[in-house]
């Protein structure tokens, strides 16, 4: 996929605006695609998650440093450029705890009290 028209004509497209990825998907249900790498290989093809491959394919450059790409709506195989943002991580944590997506997951506790266990000095 080298340009956003090829990555819609693989889509799905709903009613709601959502491009849902209909090729593979990884393990956490994110569009696997393979697309230039501004980012980590110069532009050379590579799999990656599809909100990153997105991204390249919009802008035609690398992630600055210090940001992330991720998507702003609920669906995670959605493709749609306008779903898709670019932003610090500062900004990508306050967009997750504004949503609470994290929220009441007891593995995640039990896992974060484990990590800070470890690096008490008691």
């Amino acid at each position: 996929m080298r340009t956003l028209e090829e990555i819609r004509g693989r889509c799905f497209i709903t009613e709601d605006g959502h491009w849902l990825w209909r090729g593979s998907l990884r393990k956490d249900g994110r569009a696997n695609i393979y697309a230039p790498d501004y980012t980590r290989a110069d532009g050379d093809m590579r799999t990656q998650c599809g909100t990153r491959a997105v991204y390249h394919c919009a802008y035609q450059q690398p992630v600055p440093e210090g940001h992330r790409v991720f998507g702003t709506c609920e669906e995670k195989a959605c493709c749609n450029p306008e779903h898709v943002r670019c932003d610090t991580e500062t900004a990508y944590g306050k967009f997750i705890a504004r949503r609470g997506v994290l929220k009441n997951q007891s593995a995640r506790i039990l896992a974060n009290r484990a990590i800070g266990r470890t690096r008490a000095k008691l």
